[in-house]
């Protein structure tokens, strides 16, 4: 019991794995846009790691620990400019396809243009840092352990701080978006897909008050204007492609 336990358990994290990290369903249904979807998804996780390591080592120039900081900026400047790269050919990937593909108009918005054009100018200013600063990990270091101790001589060079801004922006930014799901996804598809509790009588209480709520999205070809999920789901429906 306890092997098809974890068996099954390190089922689902592989099958988490390969759906967040390589975009296997994107592969599956849209592979056009998986190429350019896939960096830019790198990009980010990469993206994510390097502020990770930013803050440590801004935690090792407080602490004084020399021999780990420089282990932490070689790791930093290497990285960063992959994510850099990675997020920029991504981003400007997607926008190109999307602009020129007529497919995938119907389906794409100003705001979808938007956030891409930002996540453009946050890996394409990371990539002008990189390059101009005579030393990108050591001074972001510098600025990350300034920022940790209140330091009010705080300072960074031009590129840098242009980064810093864009990036922070696009942080504010982020939870007014629907790139939210990365974080929605686990409660709105994995908890739902992967729970296998028993029902009980708690349980189909709950769906007995979900199912009676009426239909509040627009469906012509179910005719759900005016009926409950219940109905919905025992009633007939029409064909989608002769509604």
């Amino acid at each position: 019991q306890r092997q098809m336990c974890i068996r099954d358990s390190l089922g689902v994290i592989l099958y988490m794995a390969r759906e967040i990290i390589a975009l296997k369903g994107v592969w599956k249904h849209n592979r056009r846009l998986w190429p350019f979807s896939l960096d830019l998804h790198l990009g980010i996780y990469l993206a994510i790691i390097t502020v990770v390591l930013h803050i440590i080592s801004g935690l090792l120039v407080i602490g004084g620990a020399t021999a780990a900081l420089a282990v932490t900026h070689n790791i930093v400047t290497v990285l960063a400019i992959i994510a850099c790269i990675l997020g920029a050919a991504g981003a400007l990937g997607l926008i190109l396809l999307r602009s020129i593909d007529t497919s995938y108009r119907d389906f794409t918005t100003f705001g979808m243009f938007f956030r891409l054009f930002f996540l453009l100018a946050v890996f394409g200013s990371g990539i002008g840092a990189w390059f101009v600063s005579p030393d990108y990990a050591a001074e972001s270091s510098s600025f990350v352990s300034s920022l940790l101790t209140l330091d009010s001589g705080l300072s960074a060079s031009f590129a840098v701080s242009l980064h810093i801004v864009l990036s922070t922006g696009f942080l504010v930014y982020l939870p007014f978006t629907d790139m939210i799901h990365f974080i929605a996804k686990f409660f709105l598809y994995h908890a739902v897909r992967w729970n296998d509790a028993p029902k009980n009588d708690a349980m189909r209480q709950r769906l007995a008050a979900l199912m009676s709520r009426p239909v509040t999205w627009s469906a012509e070809h179910v005719g759900a204007e005016t009926r409950t999920w219940e109905e919905l789901a025992s009633g007939e429906t029409q064909n989608e492609k002769t509604a």
